[in-house]
């Protein structure tokens, strides 16, 4: 996960803190504690509630008698939350600070997106991919048309995808030179879906450019779902239904398919990618 994608999630914590500690605020007495010690032992501390004289402006105090225990317990926890909640405010604008000064990408990766001429000098030869396995990728096929205007992230192989997360999926496996289709169709019992990628299972037979992939395919390809809205209700039930397709017809983690999680507190991890990718590719 790279530093950009951590101040995120830190950015998405810090908010919820915050507006956590803000609603108990309001749920606290709005005066302030001041304690005392008052003799000898830990048992004669005298408690002050501390306020200010709206006439006047002028501070003032009110013993608070051992009785009234709770009451300080309650002015004891809101000078606690207001200083936790000062030094949240702070990290908040530190981390604010860096999102909007930090660079989303690199001048070097937009060359590389941008420019073919580039990219094909600096990248790594896609030469001794076999022709088979580079028909099979580049071959027209079906695509999920859903959407289609939210393709706005560039790809180090030229293309655009959704998300970040799924050009860094995108960009690893170029970088390791496995050919893949990107949103290609897959029918599975008549019903079509649209893995986010596909790519051919090492040792599995070279598939004619032109084949339709069904539940037929189970030994050939790998499935790479990358599942980036775990915390949306809507999200998580399509995502239910997606994977119990899945299941039903032999496609499942550690066999043929790699699945990624993301919310806003948790964004992509790559280096947990990779080390999937690993399993099946190293």
């Amino acid at each position: 996960m790279d530093l950009y994608r951590k101040a995120l999630a830190e950015k998405q914590n810090l908010e919820e803190e915050i507006a956590s500690i803000r609603k108990r605020l309001t749920m606290l007495p709005s005066k302030s504690l001041v304690i005392h010690k008052g003799g000898v032992g830990n048992s004669c501390f005298k408690w002050f509630e501390r306020s200010t004289n709206p006439e006047t402006g002028k501070t003032q105090r009110k013993y608070i008698p051992r009785s009234q225990k709770d009451y300080a317990s309650a002015l004891a926890e809101r000078t606690f939350l207001s200083l936790q909640l000062r030094e949240l405010v702070k990290r908040q604008s530190a981390v604010n600070s860096l999102l909007l000064h930090y660079p989303v990408e690199s001048e070097a990766d937009h060359l590389l997106k941008r420019s073919p001429g580039f990219r094909e000098l600096l990248l790594p030869s896609q030469t001794d991919i076999s022709a088979a396995l580079l028909d099979w990728q580049n071959y027209p096929y079906e695509i999920n048309t859903y959407k289609l205007e939210n393709k706005i992230v560039p790809t180090l192989r030229g293309e655009q995808v959704r998300s970040k997360a799924e050009a860094m999926i995108a960009d690893t496996l170029y970088r390791r030179k496995i050919v893949y289709r990107h949103d290609c169709a897959l029918y599975l019992g008549g019903t079509v879906i649209y893995p986010d990628f596909i790519a051919p299972l090492p040792g599995a037979p070279v598939l004619p450019p032109s084949h339709q992939l069904t539940e037929k395919d189970v030994n050939n390809i790998l499935i790479i779902e990358h599942n980036g809205k775990m915390d949306d209700p809507k999200y998580v039930s399509r995502f239910r239904y997606k994977s119990g397709l899945y299941y039903e017809f032999g496609f499942m983690p550690s066999i043929n398919m790699i699945m990624t999680f993301e919310t806003k507190s948790h964004p992509f991890d790559l280096s947990y990618f990779t080390r999937e990718l690993d399993y099946y590719f190293n």
